[in-house]
């Protein structure tokens, strides 16, 4: 008997200890004083012409809009200690009776109907936001206690009265007041006291515009109790029970991505000043917002839950709108910044590839093939298509650009060199793309690697400023200096880019007329593999803007491409960037001069011409001058191994033997192992296999004549599945 009762005194105190240090360890240290914020906190931001941008986060606390205590109303004072903690002066941080009361109300009716927070402990919550649990409430607990101890009443009444969440968003009675009623707080009614008093219990449950009738009954029960208190008389409590009416008239712009991204960027800042002006526009970024978010709205169907929206002043690098849609807590991505997110831009970085292109003495003349490319990957090859998956044959360096087609965009990367493309991308902007050019390969012109919407908005705007980039801004402070542009192409080569996109006509061939602007803009969409992101980007003569949309999960979206979901938008934005505006065009080129040049030709004779900037001594080229390429053996690449699969019957089992870049009415003979096989006046035939190691030539014949002679070796093994990169077998 004496065992088993010192068995179970010593286990109490050994729970008693272990939860002694729990406790200890969980217990969280207490802010130095009740004052919130540091100094970057602290400041105000505004927007370009003075207006807040935006109030206080769910999880941040009330910064800017802080009243003394004293000058808080008396009855809001009285009404909101008699909803939320009646013997508030008379605890010690927890109200046990009030808390005995809850429990007992519970468990007679069977479910939580009641809590039994004291102000204290709801100011513990708002320090310390913890998982509502019963652990969790046995801290709070503590900490109250502790609270109570270092500082006084006033002082946690105060801190609570400016920081006790209020609908949207809302911190704080002053913040409340003006948001909801338009009103200092020594204007406000009773009705309005009352509403104030009510809300902190349940902000979005009794949200005054979404459920009226459950805060009517709430301030009807205040009302009544404030007068059996003696805080109101009973000729003035027809007036309490009145809702009162909404009144938003001080709304501040809601931009809380863009102030957390200044806050950050002003932490070690040494200003002085409370009150900073931007470089946001108000009135643009309200109207950006909403038609981001009716967009993404639209598009939660093709399984679209994010998106991004950034607007720039190009002539001085100014933003002016930043928007962030679908960072809401229960969908995917909740908290991050999309406008900073790394995502694949798809084709968004082919007019780089051709800018520099142009600056090696290409034209928007120069032919350029867009006939399949396939590349070794280890023993096997990858295919490079088009996004349509059609080819255009020999087309001018324009309609390539134009219409976006990957494989004249990876004979263009080729000719300029990855690793220049890589360090000229990098000079417009785009620093997240970190590894070196052998890691991207020719695939970084069809967005390989990540950047971030706000990266490759500026990297666009160097076209959209005559090739020069400058830095940019956030700051409206008109004592800094503008700092140097840096060239990155000739003031030629950018416009004529800018030419090219905001050519309709060009881009028939994948696009058709959807993407024509009703002001001359130059446009860009990008969608990468999957369908996980979908860009637009454009600029006018005034505005550069960047769309990026998809899952900040990364899950893929339902067939969204870039000319189908942000283009719309884009179109909007600069609808709304131009309205009531003084509008012109593009700036063509400087030095270029139109002239006429052959896109057609039967036989000898010209069928159709388009007239082209061209420098002053380039001649009229017809479309299929020149070639860009040497002739190579596409397919079999060297070293090829292929399997056969014994699933599939043999006679479907063939291999495609491709030749690249020979003249029109060359003829090819081709030769396995040494003997002849097939000839052909095409540059593809196909060929069956069978097992064994094999070695392929083509004879390249023009006018009777043999011009080239093209080997490889490849072996076919048999009897298992094939493991290739690459489509290789019809």
């Amino acid at each position: 008997m004496k065992r088993r009762l010192f068995t179970g005194v010593a286990s109490v105190i050994l729970i008693l200890i272990f939860s002694g240090i729990w406790i200890i360890s969980e217990l969280r240290p207490l802010p130095p004083e009740l004052k919130p914020g540091s100094r970057s906190e602290r400041i105000r931001l505004l927007d370009y012409h003075g207006k807040p941008l935006t109030l206080s986060r769910d999880d941040e606390l009330n910064t800017t809009d802080i009243a003394n205590l004293d000058t808080i109303p008396l009855l809001l004072r009285q009404a909101i200690l008699l909803a939320e903690d009646q013997r508030f002066f008379q605890h010690r941080g927890t109200d046990w009776k009030a808390v005995f009361h809850a429990l007992f109300q519970n468990m007679r009716a069977g479910r939580n109907i009641r809590g039994a927070s004291s102000i204290t402990e709801q100011v513990i919550r708002i320090l310390h936001p913890r998982p509502r649990t019963l652990s969790s409430r046995i801290l709070e607990s503590i900490e109250a206690h502790l609270l109570e101890h270092r500082f006084s009443k006033a002082d946690i009444l105060s801190f609570y009265l400016n920081q006790v969440p209020y609908p949207d968003r809302c911190r704080g009675v002053m913040q409340a007041a003006n948001y909801l009623f338009d009103r200092d707080l020594s204007t406000l009614s009773n009705a309005e006291i009352i509403t104030l008093a009510v809300l902190p219990r349940a902000p979005q449950a009794l949200h005054p515009e979404l459920y009226p009738e459950r805060l009517k009954k709430r301030t009807a029960d205040l009302a009544l109790r404030m007068t059996e208190a003696g805080l109101l008389e009973k000729n003035s409590l027809e007036n309490a029970l009145k809702i009162p009416e909404l009144k938003r008239a001080s709304i501040p712009v809601h931009a809380p991505f863009f102030v957390s991204f200044v806050r950050e960027r002003l932490h070690h800042s040494t200003t002085e000043s409370t009150h900073i002006r931007t470089t946001l526009d108000a009135s643009l970024q309200d109207r950006v917002q909403k038609l981001l978010d009716r967009r993404i709205e639209q598009m939660s169907s093709r399984k679209v839950n994010n998106g991004a929206v950034i607007v720039i002043s190009h002539q001085t690098g100014e933003i002016r709108a930043w928007a962030v849609a679908g960072n809401k807590d229960e969908r995917p991505g909740g908290k991050i910044n999309a406008v900073l997110a790394p995502r694949q831009p798809g084709s968004a970085l082919k007019p780089f590839a051709y800018a520099m292109a142009l600056e090696k003495g290409w034209t928007a003349a120069t032919p350029i093939e867009d006939t399949p490319i396939s590349t070794p990957v280890g023993t096997g090859l990858h295919d490079y298509r088009n996004y349509s998956r059609n080819t255009y044959g020999t087309l001018p360096l324009r309609d390539a650009l134009a219409n976006s087609l990957n494989l004249a965009a990876i004979r263009t990367v080729r000719h300029v060199g990855t690793a220049p493309f890589l360090a000229t991308l990098r000079d417009c902007g785009l620093q997240s793309l970190t590894r070196n050019a052998d890691y991207y390969g020719d695939g970084l012109v069809l967005g390989n690697g990540e950047v971030s919407l706000l990266e490759l908005t500026e990297a666009y705007a160097v076209f959209a400023r005559d090739g020069q980039k400058v830095p940019l801004r956030f700051l409206a402070d008109e004592s800094r200096p503008l700092l140097p542009a840096k060239k990155i192409f000739h003031k030629d080569t950018a416009r004529l880019i800018a030419d090219i996109l905001s050519d309709p006509e060009a881009r028939k061939y994948e696009f058709g007329p959807l993407m024509n602007f009703p002001v001359q803009t130059a446009i860009k969409t990008g969608t990468s593999s999957d369908h996980r992101d979908a860009w637009a980007f454009g600029f006018d003569h005034k505005h550069t803007a960047g769309i990026w949309m998809g899952n900040l999960d990364r899950s893929p979206m339902q067939g969204l491409a870039g000319a189908s979901g942000p283009l719309p938008l884009l179109r909007a934005i600069f609808n709304e960037l131009n309205r009531n505006q003084p509008t012109r065009g593009l700036t063509p080129p400087e030095e270029l001069v139109k002239k006429d040049i052959c896109i057609q030709k039967k036989g000898a004779e010209c069928t159709a011409f388009r007239s082209e900037w061209l420098p002053p001594m380039e001649n009229n080229l017809p479309a299929d001058l020149a070639r860009t390429e040497e002739i190579r053996l596409l397919r079999p690449s060297d070293g090829l191994t292929l399997a056969m699969d014994p699933r599939v019957p043999l006679e479907h089992q063939r291999l495609v033997f491709s030749v690249e870049g020979a003249e029109e009415g060359a003829l090819y003979r081709w030769y396995v192992n040494g003997q002849f096989f097939k000839e052909s006046k095409t540059s593809d035939i196909e060929w069956q296999l069978y097992p064994g190691q094999h070695q392929i030539h083509v004879d390249i014949l023009l006018d009777g004549r043999k011009t080239v002679q093209k080997k490889t070796e490849i072996q076919v093994m048999g009897g298992i599945r094939a493991k290739l990169q690459g489509d290789f077998l019809d």
